[in-house]
Formats: structure tokens, C-alpha cells, sequence
């Protein structure tokens, strides 16, 4: 073989060689490609498998808490808020579904055509073909792989663009979620040290417990009197009454009173805990020789005879004894809205501050009585805890009774000590000098006026004329007055008081 047909062989050997080694390499990469596109695809499914998964365990929850809403200690109003919102989210991971769904159809199917196209021209003798379809397979792949994935996301973004939409425009599950925000706020504050025992312990050992000082209310106990003070004192019949309860409510509550926000609660319910919590003292406000000597000290002398035995009391009962009157003192101030008299709040209270023998029946109306006196007189052994605006309140509660109780002719008698009070004195004329010779004349003095002709003066009152008598040379007139009926009497002299 001659040396020009040697290297022509080795020639076209090399390009055999070369173009074998490319096909396979091609081969190979198409390989490479070929799984990296059904990765992929599997991906794209194993979403969709998820997400129909989601869609299957949301249904089922929604159907499951329209059954069961009365488990979650949700209202039925606030669980359909909830469901809607559920449903919602069921409905986004379908959509979501379907549009995955529909990118891998779109995405998948024209790759892998051209992967197989390139596939079986590997085999074609034309290089030029396979290296063109490989180009193109390349090309497309570099544009579709960012695009495939930015298609995926894109689903993700609308589902999470979606959901932010309908919870920041929904004020319904808004104020859903600030309410259980503002729950477990109470919730971590209520339960953020450990809560004392009240059932059948001293004001003492709950004082001890919650590390307070005998100066102070149990924390419990505060939260009924603060409630009670601004929302229950206008309740009609409160301590004496219950609408809202029963004793299997007021049991549980009194069992729980360490951890409950009792703001929820109606005042007549939580007046009802607090009067069964004072019953079940182990030791009352008032033990049961404090509770002879206050009655004898009153018997003896008064109202002043309390004060005493009061004082005595240890700091601690002490303390609940003096808001437990500042309470009543309250609510006897507005008896004429809720018919609560200091009589009748110590009915009420009587047996739960004071301690009685179960034997002696005579003892229970005396203590009652003190205890209204107490209520009554608030003012005068607590002066240092007077709340102004309920005795200002409290005085003019007495007065309107007292107009009530009055004649028309004890209205008239006040309302002219009154007019007196405000009537300006006479001026009289100077007494003459020594060195004046003119005779000296007596001081003049002020007409008298009879009760009835002042009375026809004020304004208050309305004259109603009943007979009138006619002189030749003038006319004179008789005016005899009325009874004022007891509706304008009231109104009239608040009206002179104000």
C-alpha cells in the first residue's frame, strides 16, 4: 500500500472514530436529558398528588366541623367564618391542581417528542441531521427549563396572592382572630404565675398564695368587685336575684373563679359567685364573736358602737369587709333602679359576712339590721373610702324620698325656708343724728306675709283660683290653693334644690 493510500485509510479510520465517539457522547447526553425531563414530569405529578391530598383533607375537615361545631367552643356563626375560609383554601389547591395539570401537558409533551426525535437519528449516517436535531433539542430546553419553573412557581404565587386577598379584606375572620388574640393574651397573663386555691381556703392563705398583702383583694375577688362596681349596681335585685344561671353554673364557676375572666359573665352571675365564695369562708369576714359584739356594741350604742368592733377585725377581712360595704353602700345609692335598699342587700349578704349558730334565729334580724346600718352609714366609718359622686348621688336619693313620704304642706314649709334663705333683707331708713331737732320716728318694719300669700309668690307652685268676691269701690280677689300632686312636688323642689 502506497504511503498517499495510507494516510487516506487512517484518514477516514480517525473520522469513523471521531464521529463514533460523538455519537456516543450525543447518546449519552440525550440519555442525561431524557431522565432529567421525566424527573421533572414525576415532579409536576407528585405535586398535583399533594395537592388533590390537601383538597381531600380539607373537605373532609369542613364536612367534620359542620358536624361537631359545638366541640370546637366555636358559635356556630364564628365555625361557618371558619369553613368559608377552609373552603376557600380547598378551592385555591384545586385550581392550583388543574393549572400544574395543565403546564405539564403544555411543558412535557413537545421535550420529550423532540428527545425521542433526536433519539432515533442517532443512528442516521447523515451527521449533519443529528447534529441539527440535537442543536435544537439544546435550544429548547435552554428556554424552556426557566420558563417550567417559573410556571410552577407562578401557581404558588396566585394561590398565596389569593389567600392574602380574601384574610385581609374578610373583617369577619379579622375580628375573629383579634378576639382569640386578645383570649390568649388574658389567658397568658391569667396563667402566667401559678393560680391559688379558693374553694373552702382563708382570705389569708389566698393572700399568701398569690403573694399579696393583707392591704389588698385576692385577685379574684377584685376582678368580681371591679366588675360588679361599674357594670352590676344598676342590675335590678342583684345579690338577691339570678336570670341567668343556675347553681350548677354558679358551682363550676366557683370551682374555676382562680382562672376566670368573669367580664363575659352577667352581673347577676357573677354576684351569685361572689355571695357563695363569702358563704363558704372557712372563717367568715366576721367570725361568730365579732359578730355578738358588733350587735351588742350597736344594741348599746349606735352606729358608734361598730366602729370599734370593726377596727378589730384582722387587716385582711378587714380589707374585703370594707369593699364588700363600699359595693352595697353603691347600690343602695341607685335603689330607685334596682330596687336594692341597704335593708335588702343585708338580707342578702348577712349570712355570708356574719357568722351565725344554725340554733339561735333570733340573732339573724338583729345582724341584719346592723349590717344595713353599716350600708347606710358608710360615708361615716369608712370616710376615707367615700366614692363622691355615689354620695352625692346617695343624698339625693334621700332627699327625693323624703318629698316623697312629706304632705303637701311639709313641701310648702321647705320650699318657704327656702324662698327665706334666698330673700335679700329690707333696707331701712338711717336713725336721725343727735343734733337734728325733728321728732324721731320708729323703725320701719317688713310687712308681715302670711305662709299662703308667699307661697303664691314662687314660681314653683301654680295658683288655681276657686272663687273670687267683688266690691263696689274695687274688685278683690280669694285665691285658695291646691294640693300639688306628689309627681310635681318632686320635680318642683328638685328643681329649687338644683
Amino acid at each position: 500500500m502506497s504511503t498517499n493510500a495510507w494516510k487516506g485509510f487512517k484518514k477516514a479510520t480517525s473520522e469513523i472514530k471521531e464521529s463514533i465517539l460523538m455519537n456516543d457522547e450525543k447518546r449519552k447526553n440525550i440519555q442525561q436529558i431524557d431522565g432529567y425531563w421525566q424527573k421533572q414530569q414525576k415532579f409536576f405529578q407528585s405535586t398535583n398528588k399533594i395537592l388533590n391530598k390537601f383538597v381531600e383533607l380539607i373537605d373532609g375537615e369542613v364536612k367534620y366541623l359542620k358536624e361537631h361545631w359545638e366541640c370546637s367552643r366555636m358559635n356556630q356563626q364564628e365555625t361557618n367564618i371558619i369553613g368559608e375560609s377552609l373552603t376557600l383554601m380547598l378551592n385555591i389547591f384545586l385550581t392550583t391542581s388543574k393549572n400544574l395539570k395543565c403546564i405539564e401537558e403544555i411543558t412535557f409533551k413537545p421535550i420529550f417528542k423532540q428527545i425521542n426525535d433526536v433519539k432515533n437519528h442517532l443512528t442516521d449516517e447523515n451527521e449533519e441531521i443529528i447534529i441539527q436535531k440535537y442543536y435544537q433539542l439544546e435550544k429548547m430546553i435552554s428556554w424552556n427549563t426557566p420558563l417550567t419553573y417559573n410556571n410552577y412557581i407562578h401557581q404558588f404565587v396566585m394561590m398565596f396572592d389569593a389567600g392574602s386577598v380574601y384574610f385581609n379584606e374578610n373583617e369577619a375572620m379579622n375580628l375573629l382572630i383579634s378576639n382569640a388574640q386578645e383570649l390568649k393574651q388574658q389567658y397568658v397573663i391569667q396563667n402566667s404565675q401559678p393560680s391559688a386555691l379558693y374553694c373552702n381556703k382563708t382570705i389569708e392563705s389566698i393572700l399568701v398564695t398569690e403573694q399579696r398583702t393583707p392591704n389588698q383583694l385576692p385577685i379574684a375577688v377584685e376582678s368580681i368587685y371591679n366588675y360588679l362596681y361599674d357594670k352590676g349596681f344598676t342590675v335590678p335585685g342583684i345579690f338577691r336575684e339570678i336570670t341567668t344561671g343556675n347553681k350548677q353554673q354558679i358551682d363550676e364557676l366557683y370551682l374555676r373563679m382562680a382562672i376566670t375572666s368573669f367580664e363575659d359573665l352577667q352581673p347577676d352571675l357573677v354576684a351569685a359567685v361572689f355571695k357563695k365564695f363569702l358563704r363558704d369562708l372557712p372563717i367568715h369576714v366576721i367570725n361568730k364573736q365579732q359578730t355578738n359584739n358588733l350587735i351588742n356594741n350597736y344594741t348599746s350604742n349606735g352606729i358608734h358602737g361598730i366602729k370599734s368592733i370593726i377596727t378589730s377585725l384582722p387587716l385582711e377581712h378587714l380589707t374585703l369587709f370594707k369593699y364588700i360595704m363600699k359595693l352595697s353602700y353603691k347600690i343602695s345609692a341607685y335603689e330607685d333602679i334596682n330596687l336594692m335598699n341597704s335593708k335588702n342587700i343585708a338580707v342578702c349578704l348577712a349570712p355570708s359576712i356574719l357568722t351565725f349558730d344554725d340554733t339561735d334565729t333570733f340573732l339573724l334580724p338583729k345582724g341584719i339590721t346592723v349590717l344595713s346600718e353599716i350600708i347606710t352609714h358608710f360615708n361615716e366609718i369608712f370616710p376615707n373610702d367615700v366614692d363622691n359622686l355615689v354620695y352625692r348621688k346617695s343624698r339625693v336619693l334621700k332627699r327625693t324620698t323624703k318629698i316623697m313620704r312629706s304632705t303637701d304642706t311639709d313641701v310648702l314649709g321647705m320650699l318657704q325656708k327656702k324662698t327665706n334663705r334666698n330673700r335679700l333683707p329690707q333696707k331701712t331708713k338711717p336713725l336721725p343724728q343727735p343734733n337734728q331737732t325733728h321728732q324721731s320716728k320708729s323703725l320701719p318694719q317688713p310687712p308681715s306675709t302670711s305662709l299662703k300669700q308667699e307661697t303664691q309668690g314662687i314660681k314653683s307652685i301654680e295658683p288655681k283660683q276657686n272663687s273670687t268676691t267683688t266690691d263696689s269701690s274695687k274688685q278683690k280677689t280669694v285665691m285658695t290653693q291646691q294640693p300639688v300632686n306628689a309627681h310635681n312636688r318632686i320635680y318642683k323642689y328638685q328643681q329649687n334644690f338644683h
